[in-house]
């Protein structure tokens, strides 16, 4: 019996129209998603920007997978043709202000000083400087006053700026911050290895989302900023606990009233009942806190926690103090680069007041070991660090290497001579 026997003409034509037809629709739905995604993106970007838009490819190169983008549309920008998912974000825009200075709203300053040349009372502007205005110059003849524009009352505390300067308003002398000078000038391997080990673990902890993200371009570029920022993101949540808590401290050592949003914050108020708790046990009396000293011979300034006395710490003298809020209790979270810091700030010339005073900073007095309170939700632990001229010593060498990174390192290095052009001369017949 032969196959055309059994089989009928007919039924082979439907079948092979129906298996057709199955295979035109495999190959139809991944380009109809793929239209749609692609429409999808393209109403996402401004119509603005597709205005000015032209039809060449994206020439961005992908390493990842050694090729070029090549999307569509494309504009024309400085690091060439870029599509919308890589193009350069614009800066930010600069918020409107009337101002040539920004004014000092945390600074309780008075309304009227009294001027330090012309013995005159004016009004005290919104940057805590003294409104200018003119004395008598002799012979009946106004001349601006030299003490109009100086600041006044609190404003005259340095601050730091986001150079990692402090500026002293008395000698115009520009101290660079003690912080600026340790992070440039003392080395910290351990951090390195804490940032690749935090990305490790944060990618196997994401890992479904990570190889989802990969499938697609403008969401494996977002997982790889957020993946490779992860020690930032930790890094800043650190950051907002330790001001927090520094603030309930100040808040607490001034006697003033605590904000009440810290208060009830479940994540800061085991701190402030720790801290609390360390005063009550060893009967602490503090000096001063959040105090900017500076020194004028090693060209330094920075903002210490807190000085404080207790009867049970070296007969009650003076001492340095800082806290430290991370890491864990008796295993790690105080690093030798406190007792340096605090080193810096015992050996200080001046410091200044609440009040903008400038005023000795009595550097004989403090003893040359400190304290740190190493503050964790659950428990507080204080650890003696030395701070005394040893170590003193070992801070002004580590300036000295930041001075070099900062401003001798940038020009060492020179660029490339050029290949010297040899010419070739003919003796005479």
């Amino acid at each position: 019996m032969s196959a055309s026997d059994w089989t009928d003409p007919a039924d082979v034509a439907a079948m092979s129209a129906t298996w057709a037809e199955r295979k035109a629709a495999r190959t139809e739905a991944p380009r109809a998603r793929r239209r749609l995604r692609a429409r999808a993106a393209l109403s996402r970007i401004p119509a603005a920007w597709l205005a000015a838009a032209t039809a060449e490819p994206c020439r961005l190169y992908l390493g990842s997978q050694g090729r070029r983008c090549g999307r569509r549309p494309t504009r024309l920008y400085i690091q060439g043709r870029r599509c919308w998912w890589h193009a350069p974000a614009p800066p930010p825009p600069r918020p409107f202000t009337t101002r040539r200075r920004p004014s000092v709203p945390d600074l309780d300053l008075p309304d009227r000083a009294v001027c330090d040349v012309c013995s005159g009372e004016y009004p005290v502007t919104k940057t805590g400087t003294l409104r200018k205005h003119k004395c008598d110059g002799g012979d009946g003849i106004k001349m601006p006053c030299p003490g109009g524009g100086r600041p006044v009352g609190p404003a005259r505390i340095p601050r730091r700026s986001t150079a990692g300067f402090y500026k002293c308003h008395t000698t115009g002398a520009m101290l660079r911050s003690v912080t600026t000078i340790l992070g440039q000038g003392s080395p910290k391997p351990a951090l390195v290895h804490w940032a690749g080990n935090l990305v490790a673990e944060t990618a196997m902890e994401s890992l479904p989302r990570l190889v989802k993200a990969s499938r697609r371009e403008e969401t494996r570029v977002e997982a790889y900023d957020w993946l490779r920022r992860a020690h930032t993101r930790k890094k800043d949540e650190r950051a907002e606990v330790g001001s927090a808590v520094h603030a309930l401290i100040e808040a607490h050592v001034l006697g003033e009233p605590v904000p009440e949003q810290l208060l009830t914050d479940p994540e800061t108020a085991p701190y402030l009942e720790h801290f609390r708790r360390f005063v009550d046990d060893f009967e602490v009396t503090f000096e001063a806190s959040e105090m900017v000293v500076a020194s004028y011979t090693e060209s330094y300034a920075g903002t210490l926690d807190y000085l404080l006395r207790s009867p049970h710490i070296a007969g009650g003298a003076l001492l340095m103090g800082d806290t430290k809020t991370g890491g864990e209790l008796d295993v790690k979270g105080v690093y030798p680069e406190a007792g340096v810091q605090m080193s810096a700030y015992a050996h200080a010339e001046y410091g200044w007041l609440r009040d903008g005073t400038r005023v000795p900073f009595p550097a004989d007095e403090v003893h040359d070991v400190g304290v740190v309170l190493h503050l964790r939700p659950e428990g507080y632990r204080l650890i003696p660090v030395k701070c005394g001229p040893e170590v003193f010593e070992a801070f002004r060498h580590i300036r000295h290497v930041a001075d070099f990174n900062a401003d001798l390192s940038p020009h060492l290095v020179g660029d490339a001579l050029p290949v010297p052009t040899h010419t070739t001369t003919r003796k005479a017949a």
